[in-house]
């Protein structure tokens, strides 16, 4: 069940680590729009980079509520993740104010532009925090004292502390800053290092040395 739990982690990390690198090359490279303002913009560029953003916050929201409920037994854990899986949700169906909008109604819901707007946005504010918090208080969680964890342990809580205050940082920048092109610098900073967080947690880096132990034996002479 570990391992599974592992690999579940590890493809949420590696996800979060890729979405912005890749939506950018496709939109910008292969496509040759113009650089993105933010992520959210690239899904709404038809018939062309559109899928591959609500395809990958589908992968997050789908491991994120399905982990909650398989691998975990904490309730206020749990509800994070739900919430977290929901947000992720709504970003995904409803799609961001865009030039390359053209119609009356947009999304899932069939919202107006504007209306569809609000709502992407606050499932993105859900989904970022809920990340966040989700490293800063459950990803240090420890059943022994400080002075009795490892020195892994240690080195492990204090990344999880550091990336989530660096993405704290941003994610308040992009609040204030959202419509210009630096929101999506700042979104890729807080999906790399909750990515990386993710996957340490997921025992990519930084795992436990293995101790061993050795039976003495009684050696008749």
């Amino acid at each position: 069940m570990k391992d599974i739990r592992n690999i579940q982690l590890r493809i949420l990390g590696f996800i979060a680590l890729l979405i912005t690198p890749v939506v950018v090359i496709v939109s910008c490279v292969i496509y040759n729009f113009p650089f993105p303002s933010n992520i959210s913009l690239t899904a709404t560029m038809p018939n062309t980079v559109s899928p591959i953003l609500p395809f990958c916050l589908g992968m997050l929201a789908i491991f994120s509520i399905s982990y909650g409920l398989i691998h975990n037994y904490n309730l206020a854990e749990r509800l994070l993740l739900f919430i977290m899986g929901i947000g992720f949700t709504l970003v995904a169906i409803q799609p961001c104010y865009s030039q390359y909008i053209t119609t009356e109604y947009v999304g899932v819901l069939h919202l107006t532009p504007s209306m569809s707007h609000l709502v992407h946005n606050i499932g993105a504010l859900m989904g970022f925090s809920s990340m966040i918090v989700w490293v800063l208080f459950f990803f240090t969680k420890s059943d022994k004292p400080k002075y009795k964890q490892t020195r892994e342990k240690r080195m492990r809580n204090f990344i999880y502390v550091i990336s989530s205050l660096i993405s704290t940082a941003f994610l308040l920048f992009s609040l204030f800053k959202y419509h210009t092109s630096s929101v999506l610098i700042t979104e890729f900073i807080i999906l790399t290092f909750c990515g990386i967080a993710i996957l340490i947690k997921g025992g990519l880096f930084l795992e436990d040395m293995k101790s061993f132990t050795f039976d003495k034996k009684l050696v008749k002479t």
